[in-house]
């Protein structure tokens, strides 16, 4: 009797043990699951909340184009209203000499100075200087952009690289011109090199105080490891929107006297960024994602070059033929079908050698 007694005890409390394991389980995996939609749900509303004034200035936008394509009357009427509208992507192709040539570097200069060609070297001076909060001379800025310019020229608009089961690739988002987050990815990843390659996948500048300097890092990188660090486009490589969001007075308030050469510069620069990055032909590193009618094919067709901002349609003009936009009387939605098969035209080869 008593043996029978201790063993129904003992499977009783088994039995109890087991249910209650059984209930802790439960109310730990049912409490796990409202942490996942809590942190989904709260990364769904930061993000709405983030990209709200965004979202607004483009439907702004949007709404413009519609009158101008709609409303044909008022290019009818006034030609030159609609020409106003797109003077800002008329690029001034001046010769380097003309932005560089007059800037002198003084001996009193003590911040970072570069040696082109550059070296890894030249990348750690950048770091070390930043951190110090030193401000780079308008004279480099300008050299960087230039060379800049001349090597993206030569690159498609999607970038390729490889893996290997050595090899990993740093994929990085949004920076919005926060210099700590760059320093602090160094820090975890180490500084790019070939052996340590990255991905940046735009949006670089504004917002954070910053931006020019993370500009200069990634440039002098990806001038010295041209296969190793790539840079896609994001939204806010944009003129328009670094007037919104804070690059554009950060320039002219660090370089007073030749921060509009710089931002002049620069936007020819934005353009000629790739549009996205593919990894072992399998994956696709692309700001902003892909729809449903994404067609890589196209993409990879497009002169990206004539893309001057993402708040308007680009518009195929140059100083040798805006005369004769003035003097057309074609309406706005001829313009815009005009743009869009220029848009897909192969880059002439001349433009890839300048």
């Amino acid at each position: 009797m008593g043996c029978g007694s201790s063993t129904s005890t003992i499977d009783q409390r088994s039995e109890k043990a087991l249910r209650a394991a059984l209930i802790i389980q439960n109310w730990y995996r049912a409490h796990s699951a409202r942490l996942k939609v809590r942190h989904r749900y709260a990364l769904t509303i930061f993000q709405s909340i983030e990209y709200a004034d965004e979202q607004s200035q483009l439907q702004l936008s949007n709404f413009f184009s519609y009158l101008l394509e709609n409303y044909t009357h008022i290019y009818e009427k006034d030609q030159q209203l609609v020409t106003r509208f797109y003077t800002r992507t008329i690029q001034s192709h001046k010769d380097r000499r003309d932005f560089v040539g007059f800037i002198e570097v003084p001996d009193s200069y003590r911040g970072p100075r570069l040696q082109f060609p550059l070296t890894f070297a030249d990348i750690d001076l950048l770091i070390d200087a930043f951190k110090d909060q030193q401000v780079l001379h308008a004279y480099y800025v300008l050299e960087v952009l230039f060379e800049t310019r001349k090597a993206l020229k030569q690159m498609p608009n999607f970038t390729r690289t490889k893996t290997s089961p050595t090899k990993e690739i740093t994929i990085c988002g949004d920076l919005h011109g926060k210099l700590d987050d760059l320093f602090l990815i160094f820090y975890k990843n180490g500084l790019p090199s070939g052996n340590n390659p990255y991905v940046f996948n735009g949006d670089f500048v504004d917002r954070g105080r910053n931006s020019i300097e993370i500009l200069m890092i990634l440039f002098v990188s990806f001038l010295v490891y041209p296969n190793d660090l790539h840079l896609n486009r994001g939204n806010h490589e944009d003129f328009m929107m670094n007037m919104r969001y804070g690059f554009t007075k950060e320039v002219l308030h660090k370089y007073k006297l030749h921060g509009k050469k710089i931002l002049q510069v620069l936007e020819e620069v934005y353009t000629w960024l790739p549009i996205g990055t593919i990894i072992d032909n399998e994956i696709l590193v692309i700001h902003g994602g892909i729809s449903d009618s994404t067609d890589l094919s196209l993409l990879q067709d497009i002169a990206r070059h004539k893309v001057k901002s993402v708040l308007m349609p680009p518009v195929p003009i140059n100083e040798d033929n805006v005369e004769e936009v003035n003097k057309s009387t074609s309406s706005t939605s001829t313009i815009s079908s005009t743009s869009s098969s220029t848009l897909t035209d192969p880059l002439p080869k001349s433009e890839w050698d300048q």
